[in-house]
């Protein structure tokens, strides 16, 4: 048996989240640093890549936005409350209500404690995807059971299993790296190792749209109570290393730059349009440029 490696998630922020949250922050919380709700989306049929890409975009801001992932948004006032932050504490936390969701969903209530250590995996087998892909479009389930006659279950029928043998957990799978499970398995091996405390392996599919499914027969070692919980998930910036990245808003918020991305479509559109000879290297050079018609009279 291998150890089971999970493909890491990777923010992928659209312009036009910056213009809105800008918007709101500048028009509706000002100064106010509550957390707000935010939602990102993922993508089953990404293929490229060592990532899996979470989405943030305009519909972000939408109250449980459905299919989505959701989270929290924490905007600070300044860099100085931001280098303050105790991150470590802050993840704790939010692991923390994420395990208070387990439990009020599933009806079974226990002391959260350390994700369970993986021993191994068997050979990814490829199966038939699209019976499960219809029922991850109608439901939106990131996550569901099959049973051994092919039928999809709700998640919250696990409650009513017994044996491991008889059902299998679906996910859909955001990973584009082929043989590696991405990161939500991580979270939803944990829950189940926890919900079925007398199990020692599952079998999980990751769903994936275009390119089949695989099934992965898990095992993991028993747990202990006196386990102290042990959490991870900080994205990892463009070098690798856990701290904060940088994003340069300028182009987007400026308005010396705003104007100059103004005037140059402008003259493109001239060069295009009328005087496709026009040499705009010329014009974009000078600090004054006239422009005249008409004619002069003595």
């Amino acid at each position: 048996m291998s150890h089971l490696t999970f493909v890491p998630f990777c923010t992928f922020v659209d312009t036009v989240f910056w213009a809105g949250l800008n918007r709101r922050k500048l028009d509706e919380w000002r100064l106010d640093e509550t957390p707000r709700d935010l939602s990102g989306m993922i993508s089953l049929y990404d293929s490229m890549g060592d990532m899996c890409r979470l989405s943030l975009s305009h519909e972000s801001f939408e109250p449980r936005l459905p299919g989505a992932y959701h989270g929290r948004l924490m905007l600070l006032n300044t860099l100085e409350s931001f280098k303050r932050l105790d991150r470590k504490a802050l993840l704790v936390d939010e692991t923390a209500k994420v395990w208070e969701n387990i439990n009020i969903i599933i009806g079974i209530a226990f002391r959260p404690s350390a994700t369970p250590k993986i021993s191994g995996r068997r050979n990814v087998i490829p199966l038939e995807n699209d019976k499960l892909m219809r029922y991850f479009d109608k439901t939106r389930a990131y996550a569901f059971l099959v049973d051994r006659l092919g039928e999809s279950l709700p998640l919250s029928n696990l409650v009513n299993i017994s044996d491991p043998a008889d059902i299998k957990v679906v996910f859909a799978d955001p990973s584009p790296v082929p043989g590696c499970p991405g990161w939500p398995l991580r979270n939803l091996l944990a829950a189940v190792a926890y919900l079925k405390r007398s199990w020692r392996w599952c079998s999980f599919i990751s769903l994936r749209g275009g390119h089949g499914l695989s099934e992965f027969k898990i095992s993991w070692d028993g747990l202990e109570e006196s386990e102290p919980p042990a959490v991870v998930g900080w994205e990892r910036n463009r070098e690798g290393k856990l701290l904060p990245q940088f994003v340069d808003m300028r182009q987007q918020f400026d308005p010396k730059k705003l104007m100059e991305q103004s005037v140059e479509l402008n003259l493109s559109l001239i060069k295009w349009r009328l005087v496709p000879e026009m040499q705009l290297d010329r014009f974009t050079s000078l600090k004054v440029l006239i422009f005249g018609a008409g004619t002069l009279r003595k």
